[in-house]
């Protein structure tokens, strides 16, 4: 998995924690809490088979807020990205999104922490 490119030596990474990990033939899931410099944290879920890809991309401030969270769980049907969607600063605030990559994601969390958006 994609992740765990991003977990070893990376400068914005405090300490992470597997919380569950299993591959099988043709699947595999991943639940995992990553600890940034800024005490913020991303409580990661993701679930692929050969023919779906189900995630949680939970990022939250050092007082559990909700920052973002990318997910593709099948409600907000009203979206044209559906089942895609994004949690931007609020449960309520629900915008339209993509099939983003937990790359596209760390790089996001990154640049946020060093100031650049």
């Amino acid at each position: 998995m994609e992740i765990f490119n991003w977990l070893s030596n990376n400068e914005f990474i405090i300490d992470y924690k597997i919380l569950e990990y299993w591959t099988k033939t043709d699947e595999s899931y991943l639940k995992l809490k990553i600890n940034f410099i800024d005490n913020s944290e991303l409580h990661l879920r993701e679930h692929l088979d050969s023919e779906l890809k189900t995630y949680s991309y939970h990022w939250q401030n050092s007082e559990k807020i909700l920052i973002i969270r990318w997910d593709n769980a099948p409600h907000h049907q009203e979206l044209s990205s559906f089942p895609h969607h994004v949690h931007d600063g609020s449960e309520e605030n629900v915008k339209e999104s993509y099939d983003i990559t937990i790359s596209e994601v760390m790089k996001y969390i990154f640049n946020k922490i060093k100031g650049k958006d």
